[in-house]
């Protein structure tokens, strides 16, 4: 796999399980810590970037996104047409489980050739 694929099947992923958030909130509370411990100390400046109380635009939009995505995934149907999934069907699969089968016969076939040749005499050595 070269590596521009692997690069985008990384960010796929990354985006797929939402890693795109906790970037972005990670630039919010660095900008939201450096401009807090220019007006107080670092300790308060760590103390109100991580209260909860005091966040910044970038943490509200951020907030505001999750939570409209967050509702999206949760108005989905659980079971969406376009998905084939045989969970679901197997309700509807009542009466062909197990699947009937009849005896098993063995019917007779060629017989097994015989062996006509013997084995060479002597009988060869192996090198050890």
């Amino acid at each position: 796999m070269s590596v521009p694929s692997k690069v985008l099947v990384g960010l796929a992923l990354a985006l797929s399980l939402g890693l795109h958030w906790a970037l972005l909130q990670t630039v919010a509370w660095t900008g939201m810590l450096f401009r807090y411990s220019q007006q107080a100390t670092l300790a308060e400046a760590i103390a109100k970037t991580f209260d909860g109380r005091h966040p910044c635009s970038l943490c509200k939009v951020i907030e505001q996104a999750r939570s409209s995505e967050k509702q999206e995934q949760k108005d989905q149907p659980k079971f969406p047409a376009s998905k084939l999934d045989p969970a679901w069907l197997a309700g509807s699969w009542e009466g062909c489980w197990p699947p009937q089968v009849g005896p098993l016969v063995i019917r007779d076939g060629p017989a097994p050739r015989e062996r006509n040749w013997e084995p060479p005499k002597p009988r060869p050595r192996h090198l050890s």
